[in-house]
This record gives C-alpha cells, sequence and structure tokens, in this order.
C-alpha cells in the first residue's frame, strides 16, 4: 500500500444525538480534545467495571495494527449501556492518494449486523401484535413467495436460521434495485432455491431468511423496509448517520474495500451487492458511534435494564446450536458465547470482500465494542489481540460440551450440500477423518456428538477455515428421532447425509 502524504488519529468523544433525526449520514466533525475525552471517558465509566484505554494508548494500539497488517483505516467505539463513551480512528477511507484521512464519522457498510439489526425491529413488532413470530410465516405471505414449506416455517426459524433456506440466491432479481426489489427478488428466488435442511431442523445461516422475514416486516408495517427501519431504529436510537441508501451514502466520505491482489498488493475494491434485497441483511452503512447507540440498547436489556429490556433479552437466548468446540452459538440474529469466567458476549460481525465489521458486548462488566476497518476476514485474529489488549473481548469462550450425555452411531459416510463439494466421513477409533476434496483434516473427539482438530486451523477457505470464535476446525453432529445421524455441522455449517449413505463403522 502507498500511503497519502498523512497520518491522522482521530479521537473523539462521543454525545449521544437528540432524537427525531431524520436525515441520514449526516456529518459531525472530528474533535481533538484530549482533556476534555479523558474527563468525558472517566464520567461515563463510572458504571463499567473495565478501566479502557487512555487517548494514547489507544492511538498506539490501532496504529500500529495498521503499520502490521497493512490496513488502510480504521474505526472504533467504546460504549456502555448509557451510551457511546469514546470514538477512535487512524488511517484513510482507501489506500488511494489524496484520499480523505478516516474519522470517527466515516461511513462503513456493515453487513451482517444488519441483521440484528432487522432483528431488533422485527421484535418490537413483536411486541407491538404486529408479528407474532411462532405462527407459520403463511399467515403472512402467499405461499407462492416462498413454497410448498411455507406452512412449516416460522419467523422465530428466519430469525434465528432455522429455516432450513439456502445462504443467498446470487441473481439478477437480487440486484433489482427498484423499491419493490425486496419482493421481486424474493417471489422469484425464495420458491426454486434449494434447501439445505427441513424448518426447524439445524442451523443453517441464511441471508435470504432474513430477506423473507424483511418482506413480512413490509408487508405487516404498510411502509417500505427501509422506512420501517427509519421509524423503528434509526430515529429512535438517534443514528444520524445510518443509511440503507447508496446514493446517500456516496454523497459523504466512506470507506472503500481492500483487496489483496496476487502480487500482495493492496487494491480498492467495491462490492456490487446493492440490490434492494440486502437492505434486511447486508445493505446498511453506518459509523461506529452509531452502532454503538445501537448496541447500547441491547447492553442495557441485557443488564436487565430499560423498557424494551425483556423483548431485546429474548433475542440474546440461545435458539440455534452451531455445533462448535467452543460456546458459542445464535439467538434471535444475535451470537451468544458463554465464556469460561461465567460471563457472556454479544453481538454480531459483518464482512465480505476487503470490509470489515464487529459489535461484540459484555453485559457484565457494562462494556461493548464497535470496530471497523477495510480490510478482509483474512487479519481477524490480528483484530481481536489488539481488542483483547484493549478492553479483554472477545475473551476466552468455554469448550463446547456436546448436545446430548451419550454418543450414538458415528456420523461416517457421505454428507452433501448444495452448491458445494461433498464430505466423506471415516471412523478411526473415537477419531473421525473427514475429507473433501484433496484434503483430509482428523478430528478428536471432544465431547458428545462434538469433534475437533487437534492442531489449529489456519485456513480461510471453506469448508475449512475455523467459525469466527473458534480457531480449530470442529464437527457437530444433529440426529433425527431415531437416534441416528441426520446432519453433521462442520464449522457451524450443516451438511445433510447422502442418500444411501451408511452410519455403519
Amino acid at each position: 500500500m502507498v500511503p497519502p502524504t498523512r497520518e491522522p488519529s482521530y479521537l473523539t468523544p462521543v454525545v449521544r444525538r437528540a432524537g427525531g433525526v431524520h436525515g441520514c449520514c449526516r456529518r459531525v466533525g472530528p474533535r481533538r480534545d484530549a482533556e476534555r475525552l479523558l474527563n468525558h471517558s472517566r464520567h461515563h465509566q463510572s458504571a463499567t467495571t473495565r478501566t479502557l484505554p487512555n487517548v494514547a494508548e489507544l492511538r498506539q494500539e490501532l496504529e500500529i495494527f495498521r503499520d502490521e497488517n497493512n490496513v488502510p483505516g480504521v474505526s472504533v467505539c467504546f460504549f456502555n449501556e448509557n451510551g457511546p463513551l469514546v470514538a477512535a480512528s487512524s488511517g484513510f477511507s482507501s489506500s488511494r492518494a489524496g484520499a480523505p484521512a478516516m474519522t470517527p464519522e466515516t461511513v462503513f457498510r456493515i453487513y451482517s449486523i444488519t441483521k440484528m439489526m432487522t432483528g431488533t425491529a422485527a421484535l418490537r413488532m413483536a411486541a407491538s401484535g404486529l408479528l407474532d413470530i411462532d405462527r407459520p410465516i403463511s399467515d403472512y405471505i402467499p405461499a407462492a413467495t416462498v413454497g410448498p414449506d411455507v406452512n412449516d416455517i416460522t419467523a422465530r426459524m428466519l430469525l434465528s436460521h432455522r429455516s432450513g433456506l439456502g445462504t443467498d440466491a446470487l441473481t439478477r432479481h437480487a440486484q433489482d434495485r427498484a423499491p419493490n426489489g425486496l419482493s421481486v427478488a424474493v417471489e422469484h428466488d425464495v420458491p426454486v432455491l434449494e434447501r439445505v435442511a427441513s424448518p426447524g431442523d439445524v442451523y443453517s445461516y441464511s441471508s435470504m431468511g432474513i430477506s423473507v422475514l424483511g418482506l413480512i416486516m413490509e408487508r405487516l408495517g404498510g411502509l417500505p423496509f427501509r422506512e420501517l427501519m427509519r421509524q423503528l431504529i434509526i430515529e429512535p436510537l438517534a443514528m444520524g448517520s445510518t443509511s440503507y441508501v447508496p446514493e446517500e451514502v456516496a454523497a459523504v466520505t466512506h470507506a472503500r474495500h481492500h483487496l489483496v491482489d496476487r502480487a500482495g498488493r493492496l487494491r480498492p475494491g467495491h462490492d456490487a451487492r446493492l440490490g434492494t434485497r440486502y437492505e434486511t441483511s447486508s445493505r446498511c452503512w453506518s459509523t461506529p458511534s452509531d452502532v454503538a447507540r445501537f448496541g447500547a440498547e441491547h447492553l442495557s436489556a441485557a443488564r436487565g435494564n430499560g423498557p424494551v429490556g425483556e423483548t431485546l433479552r429474548s433475542m440474546h437466548l440461545v435458539e440455534a446450536e452451531i455445533g462448535l468446540d467452543v460456546a458459542t452459538n445464535y439467538g434471535l440474529t444475535c451470537y451468544r458465547t458463554d465464556l469460561e469466567d461465567g460471563g457472556i458476549l454479544l453481538g454480531h460481525e459483518g464482512f465480505f470482500g476487503g470490509m470489515w465489521a464487529k459489535l461484540v458486548m459484555d453485559p457484565r462488566q457494562n462494556i461493548g465494542l464497535v470496530w471497523m476497518d477495510n480490510r478482509g476476514d483474512e487479519i481477524r485474529d490480528a483484530r481481536y489481540a489488539v481488542m483483547r489488549r484493549m478492553c479483554g473481548m472477545p475473551g476466552e469462550p468455554m469448550r463446547a460440551s456436546g448436545r446430548s450425555q451419550a454418543t450414538g452411531a458415528p456420523p461416517v459416510g457421505l454428507w452433501s450440500r448444495p452448491g458445494v463439494g461433498a464430505l466423506r466421513i471415516k471412523s478411526e477409533g473415537s477419531a473421525l477423518a473427514v475429507t473433501e476434496g484433496s484434503r483430509t483434516v482428523r478430528l478428536s473427539m471432544l465431547g458428545p456428538d462434538r469433534w475437533v482438530s487437534v492442531s489449529e486451523e489456519r485456513s480461510i477457505a471453506a469448508p475449512w477455515a475455523p467459525h469466527a470464535t473458534s480457531t480449530h476446525v470442529a464437527l457437530g453432529v444433529v440426529r433425527g428421532a431415531e437416534g441416528l445421524p441426520r446432519y453433521v455441522q462442520l464449522n457451524g455449517v450443516p451438511y445433510s447425509r447422502t442418500e444411501g449413505s451408511t452410519s455403519a463403522t
């Protein structure tokens, strides 16, 4: 990367804006009064048990991270249940010469953190009586919109990625940017989308499932999805720099994606997935401070506070086991990790093609962090190392204990998933040999229906890349009513048994 001529770092105290903000991406200039920053942070930390880095320490951490990992720019915000505490940034919005400096108000695409915002809005609609998340979605949309399994899928399944719908459908309909693009994409793509499981059976991350949920919300609310989100999330939380509209984002300083080419050089890129359908799952832009305002609502709820606490707390309960070697599972559009020390972490990550964002919260310590930068998921471990030094998050997750008290037949045989290579699993005593393509990884038994690689896995490519909170290849088993393996989950991704395969050793 050839850096521009300046090396800026901004740190600014963040003050909650007044409600009723109608515009998106409203610009707020950075402030550099270090003494004022420290006073502001000390005032708010009275309710936060962990001491946050001071100005110099935070600036140094971000600049070292950028230098060591070839990152054009990074922006972070700490918060507690009362709202943002301090926002910091370092670097530039792009590696191109003359690019604007990164500031706390530089806008990033937050990708799948969008899902947690969608889920929060859906639960608020449920609390008002508009939506019953346990009724079949056929009560809200025609069967032809989804397919024959519409009577078996509930909104709760969509929120917890247990609908059985495939991950995505990259079709021309998905790229439709018309106001009715969400309904066009869902109605054309979902009925023909391959299913990965029967509804309710197993966790299978599905952006398309969140799009179905968004369409239901549109129909019930009588408003376009982005308008619903403005009324239910953006305005109540004063998230004035948050937008679902690409044209609004283009008019303000925003971070560019960056990919590493074959020669190891960093190149600016972009994400062409701008269809209206993605508003529900990944087409949202925001700043760390705005996402911190959103996070503060969840942090407050997790600590037992606030009039909407019960509604939001329901999102933090485990709805779906992911099948990992660590105790990370999924609630209602929210990840939950149980820690070795008895605490929990809540939040979501979002990344794609050279941009990365994370929202993480520790309710016991009353602290949250939003991190955004313009590099890809391949440097996740380096980010986590900085986060742990700054605030102890992510913490040390508990080891998973497995689903059952006793393991039945091992999951040997062939396992498949639409659109990807098949897995062949062989038994080697209490261990398993898992093969995909030309590579075989041996897994030792961790507990009932749970296996894990002995050594850490460094691959960043599917299917071997570990889940976000793990460093090992992990395999879990989901059994049917008869006790035989029905699905295996490799690093959280489910595969179903290939017809004719056997569980015999």
